[in-house]
């Protein structure tokens, strides 16, 4: 009888001792279970917050860049224009490299006092050789600049405020992106 209660009582002890080890199992799997969710739930916090803040610093951006478009049409009616519209032409004419070039201006710019004579002079000085323009008159671009090219459109450069600020687009996004990230002020 004896070995028999000694026996019941190891069952008993080996049963609750299996029972602490499936329970203790269990609240471990338990534990692991939550800590996953709140990982899953923090990423997605995270993800969701990044994308708020993407979602404002495109939000910012857009208003800076359409701020600028809109100083680039106030420039347009400054005494200053008329000089950067010259300086634009020279530049074109320059890359291209002088020869025969014709030179699109933009049809508001019409109105503009240029004097091609002045800036032909320039050009032949800096390129050392003789140019012939032709002045043509279209609508290139919102903003207003030049496009130089030789006759046969074989060679092209876009001095337009428009290709100007594409070209710099980059520059001024990460410009932007910069002062956003270190709470500047534009």
């Amino acid at each position: 009888m004896e070995n028999a209660k000694k026996r019941a009582e190891e069952i008993i002890n080996k049963a609750e001792k299996d029972a602490e080890e499936i329970m203790n199992k269990e609240i471990k799997i338990a534990h692991e279970k939550i800590k996953m969710e709140e990982r899953r739930r923090l990423a997605e916090i995270s993800l969701k917050m990044k994308e708020i803040i993407l979602r404002e610093r495109e939000t910012i951006f857009n208003e800076v860049l359409n701020e600028v478009k809109r100083r680039l049409h106030e420039f347009k009616k400054t005494d200053r224009y008329p000089s950067i519209l010259q300086e634009l032409i020279l530049e074109g004419c320059e890359a291209i490299g002088g020869g025969d070039l014709v030179i699109k201006i933009d049809s508001k710019d019409k109105e503009i006092d240029i004097n091609i004579e002045k800036l032909k002079r320039i050009i032949e000085e800096r390129m050392g050789g003789k140019v012939n323009i032709s002045i043509v008159f279209d609508n290139i671009s919102e903003f207003g600049g030049v496009i130089v090219s030789t006759p046969d459109g074989s060679i092209v450069y876009n001095n337009t405020l428009d290709a100007i600020l594409e070209r710099n687009f980059d520059d001024i996004r990460r410009i932007i992106t910069k002062s956003i990230l270190e709470g500047e002020r534009l």
